[in-house]
């Protein structure tokens, strides 16, 4: 019985010691992610002399609508900073990436039509299709839409594990951080934590889910309303 008591000790404290141990890990990624995320994220007007001059696009990443019909609350502080990008630079192109997998779910139109309301031509607003996560948004714009480099708009919870990604996944990039909207601070922040591990293995590791695979593009060079419909944007 002793014996037995004894190999519980141990096992149990061989388990606490692995558990500091990945609590340990987990710390030093999200640590690391914020300080680099920090270290890009710039305020607008100092796009130009980092580099970043007109021809370079912004990427606006969804966060939910109401109704298929408003953008959410975090949402809408991403399109208001984005429509703020545009008054300092108004050739600037933007890029709205979100979620349209479904038809009765239409996220990147609902992105464009707000910032049409606000004034930015309709023609400089261009809809990524599936971008339903940031790891699917970045591997697209890399590896299907050919772009070397761009601005990110997020709040700084999220920046810090975009930035992160772009570098990883060989996108050049600098962040312009969003409002906060502290009603659900807490939920998203404490999500952020795990999302930061899950993409530091997605980046490492390959990996690529489904819906980066929709093999459609556009250009850029073109109008942004030739984007507008999905469905012409597949590739056979």
């Amino acid at each position: 019985m002793d014996a037995l008591f004894k190999f519980i000790q141990i096992l149990a404290k061989g388990s606490a010691y692995l558990i500091l141990a990945f609590l340990a890990l987990v710390i030093m990624i999200n640590l690391a992610m914020i300080a680099y995320g920090y270290s890009r994220t710039v305020a607008i007007d100092q796009l130009q002399s980092k580099g970043y001059g007109d021809q370079v696009p912004v990427v606006v990443l969804g966060a939910g609508v109401i109704n298929n019909e408003e953008p959410s609350q975090i949402l809408k502080l991403r399109l208001d900073k984005a429509y703020q990008v545009f008054e300092e630079a108004p050739d600037r192109k933007f890029i709205m990436s979100g979620d349209h997998l479904q038809d009765n779910y239409n996220e990147v139109a609902v992105m464009k039509n707000y910032l049409i309301d606000k004034g930015i031509p309709a023609n400089q607003i261009y809809l990524d299709h599936v971008g339903t996560s940031t790891y699917n948004t970045i591997y697209r714009l890399k590896h299907v839409l050919k772009i070397d480099k761009a601005i990110f708009i997020t709040q700084n919870y999220h920046l810090s594990r975009t930035l992160y990604v772009a570098k990883q996944l060989g996108v050049q990039a600098l962040g312009v951080a969003a409002q906060e909207t502290y009603s659900t601070r807490f939920q998203r922040e404490s999500r952020e934590i795990l999302a930061r591990i899950k993409d530091v293995l997605s980046t490492h590791f390959n990996y690529q889910n489904k819906h980066t695979l929709l093999d459609y593009s556009f250009d850029l060079n073109e109008s942004g309303n030739q984007t507008d419909d999905k469905q012409s944007l597949e590739k056979d």
